[in-house]
Order: C-alpha cells, then sequence, then structure tokens
C-alpha cells in the first residue's frame, strides 16, 4: 500500500535528486509558477551562469529598436544567497548531498532541500519553498530555512534585481529606489517604450536575531543581514514581494501614477504580513485544492509519465490565463519564457481555447473579448493591405499594439542568409479560427448576451475581409497566396484548411446578416452599405472553391501539392528533435518537396469533422501522416487525436505519447525558451477530445470515446449549456453523470441521452 500510495502521489510532482545545473533552463520553464497575472520561472534563489530569471506579467510588453515588442523582464525577487563563515553557497559545490527538488502541482509549491558542506567540514542543513498566490495575484511568498549541527556565523543578501534583461534587451529606464520604516523595499521603473509604471516591493524578515543594512545599486536594492547560528539551531527566513503595473486590470480606464502604484505595492505587502506565511499558505493550496476538485481531468494508464503528462497540461493551463483581464492573450509561450515575446498567435483559439471553454467559460469569454477589442487593429491591418473587414495580426500583444510578426527568421544553412518571414501578410487562417471560436463558444454557452454585444460583429467583419480577400476566378472565388498550418509550404493557392475555415466564417456571417440584429446594422451602417456586404459575403460563401477528395480520394492540401517531389522521411521521423531535415536542405528545397511541418488536412479533420466521411479521412490521414515530419510542437496531438477518433489506437497511443514528450520528454533544450502553450493544450485536447470522442456538433454535444488498450479508466469534467458534467471511461462503457446544473442532451456513442 505504501509503494502504491507514493505512485499515485507522485504524479502530482516533478521531482528530481539532483541539480543537473547543464539543464536548468529547460526545468526552470516547466517547473514555472504562475496564476495568470504573473509568472515565476523556477529559477534557484542563488545566481548561476546557465539561468534565465524571468518574472512576466501578463500585458507588460515592451518594443526595442527593430524588434517586436515582447514581454518585458521584470525585476526579479526570487534572489537569496547566503554564506556560511564566509563561504558562499553554490551548488557547484562537489559537497551536496540529500539533494531533492521538487513542483508539487497539486498546490503550486516549488521546494528544494539539500545538505551541504563547507570546506571547513559544517554540514549546513538548506530547505527553499516557495509559491506564487492564487487568491492575491500580486503575491510571491518564499522561505528559506538554515540549520546546522554546528555553530555557524551566517550571512544573507537577498532583495530586487533590477538589472535582468530579455536576453540583453533592457527594457526600464532608470528605477527609483526606496528603503520604509516598516522594513519594506520598493523599486520602481518605466517601460522605455510603452511607458507602463511598474512598481516591486519585497519584505524580509527572520525568527533570529540579526544585524544588517540595506544597499542599493543603479538599478537594484539589497537587505544585508548577518547573524551567529548556535549549534543544533535553526533560522527561516521569510520573504514576501509584490508586484503591480499600470496595466493592472484594477486601473482599467483609469491614468495612474508612480505614487499609487506605490501605494498599492506596499499594501500588498502588509496585507500579506498581516496574515502570515502559513495562512497565505493555507489559502494558496485551498484555491489549488478547490480547482483540482472542479477542474480534474485524470488517466489511470499504467504508465505514471502519462497520468503525470495530463496533470503538468492542467497545472500550466491554469496558471497562463489571466484570472479576470479581457485585455490579455495567451502567449505561444505563455509566462514561462521569453519565446514567442509572449505573442498571442492562432495557438489561442485552435489549441487552448477548448478547455476554457469547457472547464471555465467566464475565462474562454474573457479570451474573445480580448480579440475583440483588437478589432481596431485587425480593421486597419485589414485596409493596409486593400481588404474590407478585419484581417487579425498573426502575432498579437496589448490590445493597441497592432501586427507584431518578426519579419526575418533563423540563418538558411544553404543561402548563408536570415530566411524572411510572410506570416503577418499570408498565414491568414487566424482570422477565421477567431470567428471559428466564437461559434463553438455559442454553441456550448448559448451566451446570447456576449453574440449581440462582440460576437455577431466580429463574425461579421471576418468574413467580409475574406469576402474581399478571395478572388473570382474560373467562375468560383478562390484564395490564392497564403501560408496554411503547414509552415513548410509559402504562397500556396487554395489551401483546404485556410478555405474550409473561410467558408465557415461566410457562412456564419451570411446566417446573421439574414436577419441582421438592429444594433449591428447601426454599427455596420457606419462604414458599409450594409446590404451590398451582405450580397458579397452571400456570394462568396456559396461559390468559395473547396477541395474535395480526388479519384484516389485524397484530398489536395493546395493546388499542386501532388506535383511535388516525392521524399521518404521515415529516417528523419524518427529523430527525436526536430527540424533535423534542416541540416541536410535548405527551406527552398524542402518547399519543392511532399514533405509537411504539420499537415492542414488533419487539423480541418479535428475542427470541421462532420463535413468529411469516415472513409475520407481515414485515407487522407495515412497519406499526410506519412509524409508529416511533425516539427511543430502543435502537430502530434492533433494527429493522436484523429487518430484515436479513428480508432487506430497503436498510432494514437505512440503520437499521445510523444505530444507528451514535447516538453516533458529528454530533448535538453527544447523548452528552455518556455513551454508550448499550444502543445500543453493538444494534450487535454487529445485525451478528452481525441480519447473522450467530445465534439461539439452543429446539433449539439457529442461523446464518442474510446479507450486505449492499456489504460485502465479515465475520467473528466465538462461544462455544457451552464451544467456541468462527468464522464468516466472504462472497460463497462461511457457513463456520464450530471453534477450541477439543469437537464442537458447529449449524444453518447450515438445514441441522445438526457442527463
Amino acid at each position: 500500500m505504501k509503494n502504491m500510495k507514493q505512485c499515485c502521489e507522485s504524479k502530482w510532482k516533478l521531482q528530481s535528486n539532483t541539480p543537473d545545473l547543464t539543464r536548468m533552463k529547460k526545468r526552470e520553464s516547466l517547473w514555472t509558477q504562475g496564476n495568470g497575472y504573473m509568472g515565476v520561472r523556477a529559477s534557484f534563489e542563488e545566481e548561476y551562469a546557465d539561468t534565465v530569471r524571468d518574472t512576466l506579467i501578463n500585458g507588460v510588453f515592451d518594443q526595442s529598436k527593430d524588434e517586436p515588442a515582447e514581454l518585458a523582464n521584470i525585476p526579479d525577487t526570487t534572489n537569496f544567497e547566503l554564506w556560511v563563515d564566509g563561504e558562499r553557497f553554490t551548488m557547484q559545490s562537489e559537497e551536496i548531498d540529500d539533494f531533492a527538488m521538487e513542483l508539487n502541482m497539486r498546490n503550486g509549491e516549488f521546494s528544494r532541500t539539500l545538505t551541504w558542506t563547507t570546506s571547513s567540514g559544517k554540514k549546513v542543513r538548506i530547505a527553499y519553498n516557495r509559491f506564487i498566490s492564487q487568491t492575491r495575484k500580486h503575491i510571491m511568498a518564499q522561505t528559506v530555512e538554515v540549520s546546522s549541527p554546528q555553530a555557524i556565523s551566517l550571512s544573507v543578501v537577498s532583495g530586487i534585481n533590477g538589472k535582468v534583461t530579455n536576453t540583453g534587451v533592457q527594457h526600464f529606464d532608470h528605477p527609483q529606489k526606496r528603503a520604509y520604516p516598516d522594513g519594506i523595499r520598493g523599486l520602481y521603473l518605466c517601460t522605455l517604450q510603452s511607458k507602463v509604471d511598474v512598481a516591486v516591493h519585497y519584505s524580509l524578515t527572520a525568527n533570529h536575531a540579526w544585524e544588517g543594512k540595506t544597499t542599493i545599486d543603479r538599478r537594484s536594492v539589497y537587505n544585508h543581514m548577518e547573524m551567529e547560528l548556535g549549534a543544533g539551531k535553526s533560522v527561516t527566513f521569510t520573504k514576501l514581494s509584490s508586484f503591480a503595473t499600470a496595466r493592472d486590470i484594477e486601473y482599467a480606464g483609469q491614468t495612474v501614477d508612480g505614487a499609487t502604484l506605490a501605494q498599492d505595492g506596499i499594501r500588498y505587502i502588509q496585507e500579506a504580513e498581516q496574515v502570515g506565511f502559513e495562512t497565505l499558505r493555507k489559502e494558496n493550496q485551498t484555491a489549488w485544492e478547490a480547482f483540482w476538485n472542479d477542474s480534474l481531468v485524470e488517466i489511470k494508464s499504467g504508465d505514471i509519465f502519462l497520468d503525470r503528462a495530463i496533470l503538468f497540461s492542467q497545472y500550466h493551463l491554469h496558471i497562463m490565463a489571466s484570472p479576470d483581464d479581457n485585455r490579455l492573450g495567451i502567449g505561444g509561450k505563455a509566462l514561462s519564457g521569453e519565446g514567442y515575446g509572449g505573442h498571442s498567435f492562432w495557438d489561442t483559439e485552435m489549441f487552448v481555447f477548448p478547455y476554457y471553454l469547457f472547464h471555465d467559460p467566464a475565462c474562454a469569454r474573457r479570451l474573445l473579448e480580448y480579440r475583440y477589442q483588437l478589432l481596431d487593429v485587425a480593421k486597419e491591418k485589414a485596409k493596409g493591405y486593400g481588404y474590407l473587414g478585419a484581417m487579425y495580426p498573426w502575432e498579437s500583444t496589448w490590445i493597441t499594439d497592432g501586427e507584431m510578426s518578426n519579419q526575418f527568421g533563423d540563418l538558411d544553412l544553404v543561402t548563408g542568409e536570415r530566411r524572411q518571414y510572410y506570416m503577418n501578410e499570408t498565414e491568414i487562417h487566424v482570422t477565421a479560427g477567431i470567428a471559428y471560436a466564437i461559434d463553438q463558444y455559442f454553441r456550448v454557452t448559448g451566451d446570447t448576451e456576449f453574440m449581440e454585444k462582440y460576437g455577431n460583429e466580429m463574425i461579421v467583419l471576418t468574413a467580409l475581409f475574406w469576402a474581399s480577400r478571395a478572388e473570382k476566378k474560373n467562375g468560383r472565388y478562390e484564395i490564392l497566396g497564403v501560408i496554411g498550418p503547414d509552415e513548410y509550404k509559402e504562397f500556396v493557392d487554395n489551401n483546404a484548411y485556410t478555405n474550409y475555415m473561410a467558408k465557415k466564417n461566410l457562412e456564419l456571417a451570411k446566417n446573421i446578416l439574414q436577419n441582421c440584429p438592429e444594433d449591428l446594422y447601426k454599427k455596420l451602417r457606419c462604414d458599409y452599405n450594409v446590404e451590398k456586404i451582405t450580397e458579397k459575403i452571400t456570394e462568396v460563401a456559396e461559390n468559395i472553391y473547396l477541395p474535395k477528395p480526388q479519384e484516389d480520394g485524397i484530398i489536395e492540401q493546395f493546388v499542386g501539392v501532388k506535383d511535388l517531389k516525392p521524399y521518404d522521411i521515415t529516417h528523419y521521423k524518427t529523430k527525436t528533435k526536430v527540424f533535423t531535415m534542416f541540416y541536410e536542405f535548405g527551406f527552398a528545397e524542402i518547399l519543392k518537396m511532399q514533405v509537411f511541418k504539420q499537415a492542414d488536412l488533419v487539423m480541418l479533420f479535428y475542427s470541421m469533422r462532420e463535413l468529411f466521411d469516415e472513409e475520407t479521412i481515414r485515407k487522407n490521414f495515412a497519406y499526410y501522416e506519412e509524409r508529416t515530419l511533425h516539427d511543430s510542437s502543435l502537430s502530434m496531438c492533433i494527429h493522436a487525436l484523429v487518430a484515436a477518433r479513428l480508432g487506430i489506437k497503436e498510432m494514437a497511443d505512440k503520437l499521445f505519447y510523444d505530444s507528451c514528450c514535447v516538453d516533458l520528454g529528454d530533448n535538453t533544450d527544447n523548452s528552455d525558451a518556455g513551454i508550448h502553450s499550444a502543445s500543453i493544450g493538444g494534450i487535454w485536447l487529445a485525451t478528452v477530445m481525441g480519447y473522450g470522442g467530445l465534439y461539439v456538433t452543429p446539433e449539439g454535444l457529442s461523446l464518442d470515446p474510446v479507450l486505449p488498450d492499456r489504460w485502465e479508466e479515465y475520467a473528466f469534467y465538462i461544462t455544457y449549456r451552464g451544467t456541468k458534467l462527468k464522464v468516466l471511461i472504462n472497460v463497462e462503457g461511457c457513463t456520464v453523470t450530471r453534477i450541477s446544473g439543469q437537464e442537458v442532451k447529449i449524444t453518447v456513442q450515438g445514441e441522445e441521452r438526457t442527463v
């Protein structure tokens, strides 16, 4: 029983019994803590060269010359350096024993314990613990406990380090430092380009008598504490940190000055001090417990790696989305690192949005409201390219920032030049994906108020973009010169995924305009002749070209795809690293091969399977899977999902395992710059919408689950039309239980049920 309990408990933890300083950056990403307002990488408290100490606050973007805006690295307060008898503690010492560290995903706590033997032979036990509060979003709390069987002289330095950068780029002006009589210290800064004021505060206390001082330098403020610790004695240091910015939702619509930020930041610390560390910890644990009780997806697969992976997915999904701010999206690396600059992509709607839709509809609505607040930006972008309506940015940051795509990428090993990117003008399917998510949201929630206030307008304006972007050719409307989800093929015509998604967008708008709500009519007529745009949208919707199965049953991913050079990629598909084909070929060569980063058709079968019969899906899945490298972190989870729906269990299981390895696998550097948000969402997708068969049909909600051969059972919660349901799948079948709310009708394995 003891071993079983340990096994069940360990799935909740990411653990290590070695510091492994060579893999610090990846672990810092995976073990990130946060609450949707901020994210803090799991860097060690003492400083090392090969580390990335990031504290990222959602919405605090700044732009440096000739580069897109990015989340600015906020001054670090996790730092805690200590000396024993004048000797600095470091894990580079060879005398480290009893080492253990873990991220407990059940309660969000990061802890580390070890015994350090000093050069003079004294043994020092050190225990670290820290968490980001789920109930007080501006607060981070940490403790460091030091003890020794011998008497020691102990020195500590800890404070606010304002020298942090974004990989060398400094985003803050010269900060102001303050020391207050009650022991609170503050650092006040402003971003260089976006002019966002930021206030960082901390307090540091010890349950032992000490002497010390406060020191400042150009960008930092520190406490220095010294004490004599008797033999067998211990001391616990408690550090509370607060963060406040002028972009916090509390100040929305206001002009906030630095004095107000300082007052509020100090108040956050004082309120936390009043309740104390243990109460803060209990509050945090209670909040995490409530989350898991409400949202847990749990599998019993017989493989603790997979059992842990689905918990890992939910943990990060919980800490990446803002709990209260509809001006914020979700970055490609969430708040776990500097990768992608914190930019929101199409990943949000197609990979992570479904999780919130079924677990936290209020959060799903906020994410769509974020897109609504980008509507003016999208209209300006469309106008800039000569189109009507709304053309959403490929990469989005703050709601007024506009398109933030990089114009150039990595070096091409063949040409020796940086490859130019065209995503901002050609990877336009993001616009249809937003309309698709709006429709999914309405079908699942029935939120007519949202549709009347935001959704209908967004769908019509995005459809108007498609109506102006499509070109009349051969008696039909075609969409030419695009990039689909597969970014290894550029400037293709009639990309199947793009065309089908655009058709969906157009049809939704056509239906809205047929009985155009009065409020929407008034908005539209300010810029357009409503009757004319209705006519245009209807015409394009009814005549847009949709690639169909050819004689061999294969749907062309884009026109001419079969004319590309066939190439056996088996060798590359067995590699544990991605992009290995670029070691041998330049991008221009891969453009001409039947080689795909990720297959658009399989993505289409995930989003709109009702348009295709099973034979077509099965045949095309096999065709494109054979030619897909899965170089995108978004790829394997969707292939796993479709394989599971098709009942191709062995392949589904392999792809599901591989998708779980995107971040959790043994590759040493693939997550150094942060976890992959879309892949994290994809683990949930493959579990619930793949194996679980959850699907939103035009008629309602459908479940058609399969049980992997090695799994004992799996269960998940979903919310549908305000009713919370629990779904359990095991060898006995599928059981759906209503937890709360009114009765709802759903289809389970082809049978309509009232639950």
